[in-house]
């Protein structure tokens, strides 16, 4: 039975075979990452269906050439499963999608070498479809309908057989001490993570997430009357910031219990009040951060779209205000909110440190002439790369990610070299300790002014650093860790606010262990500015005497979909919810 319709030279004929493991790389990659024999069995039937079936009806350029579109994508999709563990998700998408370029690099720099080395592999993949694979190269006649299309049946059959029965124990990995356990859930988490369809899935959900914020954008209509916001603090001078934080997590701060000094400016303040068991409303900025500067929640994320955003009702009420950020600000809400600010500023490329941002703010500060001045400030935090969010004198914790010896691929060298990384954790306490600096010159800033003052905190989501059983690292997974969800939130109160609202304080005292989330930031602010609000929920706000803390807590991932509260860790290294298991 002849193999192709056309006979081939051995060059001709390795050159298809070749093209065929190139593709079947992105699945090879699966297989390492979540070994399994059953694993391995249903995931290896799915990608050769796929690479099949268009070989069934074209020739064999042709199929290669429509593989290859995709294949373009590979360096990602590969880093991905590398990084995160897990396919191409549409966070990490939308993330380059809306990325300048500059932070685009930063994102891919940490797997540069095997980016590297697939795009070498893909120049060669063109190389041998273009040069070396004849152009009207078909399989046989014969070959296609009794042979291939057989393969792809059964391929299809025991792929759905297999996956249905076999892929949900748990399975394990040693490494040099480590035992990673995985858990393989279904069929159709195999299928949406086979090269090519976990690309297409995923820039089909791009392309929904597009349309559907242009079609917020266009057709928002939001009104607010004069009977809506009223200002109640008479004739204070009330100054206020907001600084929302990237990439932190509460169990790496001293002020949770943490071992190490990474608060050390912070824990020494008075009326400040930390919050240790505070939860994000997303693992991914995208989604966390309109929750905290509006009434959207978990449950209903586009909230945002159709109701006030706290700058909005705030200018109602008379605020002058000011955005400053170290982050892009290409976000459909973004926009919305800073139509409200009279001051804005923003600071990013590669060596960005949010310290850039406080000259700007005494700038503010000063140049507004209004009693009431309320500034958002937007960091960058503790977001990967993490030795670049802190100044040489504030890597206090060594060796950090900048070793020679740990690199841009530490996590790389880690996940296919057994290896542990202390870097990776002290790269980012770094990123606190400098965070910590931050903030305690934004309150030393408004505390100067003698007024009623307050600084509010909260990151948008947290961190993974390799910790136990899963050894996840960074955010935006499909489902989120307790170390993704829970974050740092605190509140700062000067002597002259505290004077003027004396019971703020034992309110605030007696919501410090409460199980609380970012939705209740939006309703704080309104007490905290003295903005009564008509859509104001006085179970939500931490200054309220009615508060009353969520029964359920859940995290949008970046799916769009809610997830259930994480659980507390069995064997967790954070010291809050070590405390909460035993309490």
């Amino acid at each position: 039975m002849e193999l192709f319709s056309k006979k081939l030279t051995r060059k001709q004929f390795f050159a298809v075979v070749g093209l065929f493991l190139l593709l079947l790389l992105p699945n090879i990659a699966l297989i390492i990452q979540f070994y399994t024999p059953v694993s391995d069995f249903a995931i290896f039937f799915m990608a050769l269906a796929i690479l099949l079936i268009p070989t069934l009806f074209l020739p064999l350029r042709v199929a290669f050439l429509i593989h290859g579109i995709f294949l373009l994508l590979l360096p990602i999709d590969i880093s991905s499963w590398m990084g995160m563990g897990q396919a191409l998700t549409e966070g990490f998408m939308n993330s380059i999608w809306y990325s300048n370029r500059a932070e685009t690099l930063e994102q891919l720099r940490q797997y540069l070498l095997p980016v590297i080395l697939f795009v070498v592999l893909l120049l060669f993949y063109f190389y041998l479809l273009f040069r070396v694979i004849p152009r009207k190269l078909w399989f046989a006649r014969s070959l296609r309908l009794k042979i291939l299309l057989p393969v792809v049946l059964v391929s299809f059959f025991l792929f759905s057989t297999f996956g249905n029965k076999f892929l949900r124990p748990f399975s394990t990995i040693a490494t040099e001490g480590w035992t990673i356990k995985r858990y393989h859930a279904s069929v159709k988490w195999t299928f949406n993570s086979t090269f090519p369809f976990d690309i297409v899935r995923r820039l089909f959900a791009l392309q929904r997430h597009v349309s559907k914020l242009n079609a917020l954008k266009s057709n928002r209509l939001v009104e607010l009357g004069e009977d809506d916001v009223l200002y109640m603090g008479n004739q204070d001078s009330i100054i206020g910031v907001f600084v929302i934080g990237e990439t932190s997590r509460a169990c790496n701060w001293q002020l949770a219990g943490y071992d190490r000094e990474t608060n050390p400016r912070l824990s020494k303040r008075e009326h400040l009040y930390f919050f240790d068991d505070a939860f994000s409303g997303a693992n991914y900025t995208r989604y966390s951060v309109p929750m905290l500067i509006s009434r959207a929640t978990p449950n209903d994320m586009y909230k945002w779209q159709n109701t006030p955003l706290i700058t909005e009702v705030l200018a109602h009420a008379g605020y002058a205000q000011g955005w400053i950020s170290s982050q892009s600000m290409e976000e459909v809400w973004l926009g919305l909110a800073r139509q409200h600010c009279s001051y804005t500023f923003q600071s990013w490329d590669l060596e960005s440190l949010d310290e850039k941002l406080l000259p700007p703010s005494r700038k503010f500060f000063d140049s507004v002439a209004s009693d009431r001045q309320m500034l958002f400030m937007h960091t960058l935090g503790g977001h990967f790369a993490y030795v670049e969010r802190y100044s040489k004198e504030f890597a206090r914790f060594m060796p950090d990610l900048a070793d020679k010896e740990l690199g841009d691929n530490a996590f790389f060298n880690f996940r296919f070299g057994g290896k542990s990384v202390p870097g990776f954790v002290n790269s980012f306490d770094n990123t606190i300790l400098y965070t910590d600096m931050v903030l305690d010159s934004v309150i030393s800033m408004v505390e100067s002014k003698r007024k009623p003052a307050f600084v509010i905190y909260m990151a948008d989501h947290g961190e993974n650093l390799l910790e136990p059983p899963e050894y996840r690292a960074y955010h935006s997974y499909d489902k989120p860790s307790h170390y993704e969800a829970h974050v740092p939130y605190l509140i700062w109160l000067s002597d002259e606010y505290l004077a003027r609202y004396p019971q703020a304080d034992s309110l605030l005292r007696a919501r410090l262990h409460l199980p609380i989330q970012s939705t209740v930031t939006f309703h704080t602010l309104l007490d905290l500015t003295r903005v009564k609000y008509s859509l104001y929920d006085s179970t939500q706000s931490l200054l309220s005497p009615s508060f009353k803390p969520l029964d359920t807590r859940s995290i949008v991932n970046p799916d769009e979909k809610a997830n259930p509260e994480p659980s507390y860790p069995a064997d967790g290294v954070c010291p809050v919810y070590n405390r909460k298991a035993r309490s």
